[in-house]
């Protein structure tokens, strides 16, 4: 619930956390100001927007999310480069905020923020008209060179598909750039639908996949195993790694067979 306040002119307003919301304010409504930092109406440029920061007992982040009480990662990205731009003495309370949108605060979602904030309007728009989440997004980190997946997510938001079917290509594309395929070949062909698209560049990368596995298991054998503590690499699904095995014969010499299972964690280090 939004408190009284004092109506400021529009143009006296600070403009700083104008991250581009979706929804606009609705026009028979004054903007929303605190403390005379403007929390929405961005597209007005007369009349006088509505002060709530009188009130010393509302801070800033329930007028903020009472005035946006639901917004996508993409908009959240754009909001946090904002506030990290113009008003960096907001970003104490990051946390906090993105706690209110069900989202906790970490490295890892910085970096997704950092991303999406790279990648072009229409597909962070569809990122929040689907609901994509943080952790749907993570491929994306795996590039290289962010402007060369750039058109090839446009196209990807085009596509008649579900939002899982896109996400499902968007992963598969990304996986077999990294293994040296081209963008360009791997869009969607004259004649294919979603269905057809995605099981092709599955049945690409099938292969790939086959050939990097043999790489790794030949590898893997040369490593510096011992009687009771022996590995090869395997398949699990979408994911490949090391299955190993271990034997123990007393807390002593279980953790003797950690101790060298941590020099083959060093070897896999130096090998990737």
């Amino acid at each position: 619930m939004l408190s009284a306040g004092k109506l400021t002119p529009i143009s006296q307003c600070i403009r700083s956390l104008d991250f581009g919301p979706r929804l606009s304010w609705p026009q028979a409504l004054p903007p929303i100001a605190w403390k005379g930092i403007l929390l929405h109406g961005f597209d007005r440029t007369s009349g006088a927007a509505l002060d709530i920061g009188v009130d010393s007992m509302t801070n800033w982040q329930e007028a903020f999310v009472a005035c946006h009480p639901r917004l996508g990662l993409a908009e959240l990205s754009r909001l946090h480069s904002c506030m990290k731009a113009e008003l960096p003495e907001l970003l104490t309370e990051a946390a906090a905020l993105f706690q209110r949108y069900g989202l906790r605060w970490s490295d890892r979602l910085q970096q997704i923020l950092f991303v999406l904030r790279q990648m072009p309007l229409e597909f962070q728009d569809w990122v929040d008209e689907k609901g994509v989440g943080a952790r749907d997004l993570a491929p994306l980190l795996a590039v290289p060179d962010l402007q060369t997946i750039q058109p090839h997510l446009r196209n990807l938001v085009r596509l008649a598909g579900t939002k899982s079917q896109i996400l499902q290509v968007l992963e598969c594309s990304i996986e077999l750039s990294l293994l040296g395929q081209s963008l360009a070949t791997l869009e969607l062909q004259p004649g294919e639908d979603i269905s057809a698209y995605k099981f092709r560049l599955e049945s690409i990368r099938r292969p790939l996949n086959s050939k990097r596995d043999e790489t790794w298991r030949s590898m893997v054998a040369t490593w510096a195993w011992t009687n009771q503590v022996q590995g090869q690499w395997q398949r699990f699904g979408d994911q490949a790694g090391l299955e190993i095995k271990l034997q123990a014969f007393s807390p002593d010499d279980l953790l003797k067979k950690i101790q060298r299972l941590k020099v083959i964690g060093e070897t896999w280090e130096q090998s990737t």
